[in-house]
Formats: structure tokens, C-alpha cells, sequence
């Protein structure tokens, strides 16, 4: 490194590796390091303040066992432990607020990831399953193990949880965004939902017809917002609640729900979890202003308790 100027990121996180040494050895201001500590600490200040300065922020490319490129936003910050961040349905985490947000307050290191045919990524999204789903995960934590994260945190929204909940052991902690664990009964609720009738979760059974939602779970060529989606996403899902997966993972898993979610409606959960965040007036996304104020804090507190620990 050259001590009269920092270039790039690696030079900066190994000023900032002397200068915290130096800082503990608290050297004479008028001795050599202590001497050496005032320039890094000037040429450090101006790299920070610098409007120049390379971004932190990294595209990552990564292949999926498909071969497809599968990409996401990296932010490095702590060097052992990482937030894999997954959106929902037909949702890229690379766009989403909440995730940016989290990032940018996290201590860690961030990775937010689209999965296949969503955002940033190739391949083909009607091809989506939960089954793939795990299988794009579990490619993106290979590639974070080889990068020396031995702690990575999975913070997903809505259907990646069902993902989550099949390999909960690949994870130091979990925060669950609006979980959508119940896939039989959320998948029967939505289809009613599509029929334009005025329901909510307590009442959407009395308008179903099951012969039908299994005729429409069959149908081809059905279009989501904007993808095509294959049937062997509801014929795997039509009788899956994945709740139970989670409920021997109780204290590691925090779960924030909106009390006002109409999409994943909060009764839809088979399970209590023991960490929780209610947002009186949330939605499915909880990522309006006042939503985020009220899960921000507590999050990050439970992220950075981990560290506090013996």
C-alpha cells in the first residue's frame, strides 16, 4: 500500500488494519508510528471524504448447478459474517428497500440476491419451485464459504422462507419478513382471492371450490405480474405447510409480520415463533418510512447480539 494515497477499497481496509493496531499500541505522537498513525489517519480521512472514492458497493456473478448466471449486490463490511438477503415472489432483492436499508445499517457484510429469472439474474423464472429455489441458495452460500464467511444470515421475505425452512442448519441466525411458511392454505386463499371475491383469511373457505383449484393448479400458461409460471410450482405446493421445519430453530429465527398483511395475512402461520416484531399497520412489504422505523432498530439488535455473546 502506498502510504501517501488510497486508491481503491483493499488499500483502505488495510489502512484501517494499521491504524487500529497502531491505535492499540498508543505510540509516542512524536515517535516513528506514532508519526506513521497521523498520516494514515489524514490520508484515511481523505479517502472517506473524497467524492471519487470507488463504491463499496460490488455486483457478484455466481453459475447456479444450471449453469444460469445468477448476480446480487455485495457489500463488504465485516469480514467473517454475511446477511443473504432472498426476496419474495417474483421479487429481486436487489431493488427492495427494506433490504438496502438493512444493508446499510448492518455491522456485517451484505449479499442480496436474485434467484433465477428475477432482477438482475438469467435463466427462466417459470421454472421456479421451491426445490430450485434451495438449490440457488445453496450455490450462492458455496461462494460465500469460499470468500471465508463462516457466519452467514439468511434474511428472506414471504415465499424464500419456505426455502430457508428446508436448510435452516446452513444459517447462523434467521429474520423472516412476512413468511409465507403455509403454502397449502395460502396458495387456496389466493385463488379465491383471484375470483375477485370479498374475503379474508377466515372466511375465504366458505367461497372455495376444490376441484376447481386443483383444475386451475394444472393450467398452462398461466402469467404471474410478469412472468410466465409453471404448474409444477402449485403441484409441489398444494399440500405443503412448511412450518414445522422451523420449530426446533426457535431461538435463532426472528419473524416480522405486518398486522395489516392481506397478502400473507399473519393467521396464515402455523407456528409461534418466540422472536417477534407486529407492525400495527403494516403491509406485506414493510418498507414504507414508519414501518421500517419501527423494525430497523430491533433487528439490528438481534443481528448484533450474536457478537456479544460468549
Amino acid at each position: 500500500m502506498n502510504m501517501e494515497i488510497i486508491k481503491n477499497q483493499e488499500d483502505y481496509e488495510e489502512a484501517l488494519e494499521i491504524t487500529e493496531k497502531l491505535m492499540e499500541a498508543d505510540p509516542d505522537p512524536n515517535s516513528v508510528k506514532g508519526k506513521l498513525l497521523n498520516i494514515l489517519v489524514a490520508i484515511i480521512q481523505d479517502y472517506e471524504n473524497s467524492p471519487l472514492k470507488p463504491m463499496k458497493t460490488k455486483l457478484i456473478e455466481l453459475n447456479n448447478k444450471k449453469g444460469s448466471l445468477l448476480r446480487g449486490i455485495f457489500v463488504p463490511k465485516n469480514k467473517e459474517s454475511v446477511a443473504l438477503m432472498i426476496g419474495g415472489f417474483e421479487s429481486p432483492a436487489t431493488t427492495k428497500k427494506k433490504f438496502k436499508v438493512l444493508a446499510d445499517n448492518l455491522s456485517i457484510s451484505s449479499f442480496r440476491l436474485d434467484y433465477t429469472g428475477i432482477g438482475l439474474s438469467d435463466g427462466d423464472f417459470s421454472t421456479l419451485t421451491i426445490e430450485n429455489l434451495v438449490s440457488d441458495i445453496k450455490s450462492t452460500i458455496e461462494v460465500l464459504n469460499k470468500k471465508g464467511f463462516s457466519k452467514i444470515f439468511a434474511v428472506c421475505h414471504s415465499l424464500s422462507a419456505c426455502a430457508i425452512s428446508l436448510i435452516p442448519d446452513c444459517f447462523h441466525r434467521i429474520i423472516l419478513f412476512a413468511p409465507a411458511l403455509n403454502q397449502k392454505e395460502l396458495l387456496r386463499y389466493w385463488f379465491v382471492d383471484s375470483l375477485e371475491k370479498e374475503i379474508d383469511w377466515n372466511s375465504y373457505k366458505s367461497h372455495l371450490n376444490e376441484k376447481e383449484f386443483l383444475k386451475d393448479c394444472l393450467r398452462k400458461n398461466r402469467m404471474t405480474k410478469a412472468n410466465f409460471i409453471s404448474p409444477k410450482y402449485f403441484m409441489e405446493n398444494k399440500d405443503k405447510d412448511y412450518s414445522d421445519l422451523l420449530s426446533h430453530h426457535q431461538e435463532k429465527i426472528l419473524h416480522i409480520h405486518g398486522l395489516n398483511d392481506k397478502t400473507v395475512p399473519i393467521s396464515s402461520n402455523n407456528i409461534t415463533f418466540k422472536h417477534n416484531i407486529f407492525i400495527k399497520a403494516g403491509d406485506h412489504h414493510l418498507e414504507r418510512p414508519d414501518m421500517v422505523k419501527e423494525w430497523l432498530e430491533r433487528t439490528l439488535t438481534f443481528v448484533n447480539e450474536d457478537f456479544t455473546r460468549p
